[in-house]
């Protein structure tokens, strides 16, 4: 996909980004959502333990036998 929008000195790039425009100006969600995630980036997700306090990390002893633990 990328060798041919590439190859297509960006008019088919920018016939694609006009057709997403369009659709997310007439109310098309996913479109919008894919516009906005590019022009303004996705909105980070934030990664929690339980009850979205903080991450528990546990040592797992039969990993670091097999030293496969921190790859």
């Amino acid at each position: 996909m990328r060798r041919a929008l590439l190859q297509g000195d960006a008019k088919k790039a920018r016939a694609i980004a006009d057709a997403l425009i369009a659709k997310a100006a007439e109310g098309d969600v996913p479109a919008f959502r894919e516009v906005a995630d590019r022009i303004e980036g996705k909105v980070p997700q934030p990664i929690t333990g339980p009850e979205g306090g903080p991450l528990q990390v546990q040592d797992v002893p039969w990993l670091k036998e097999r030293n496969i633990a921190r790859r």
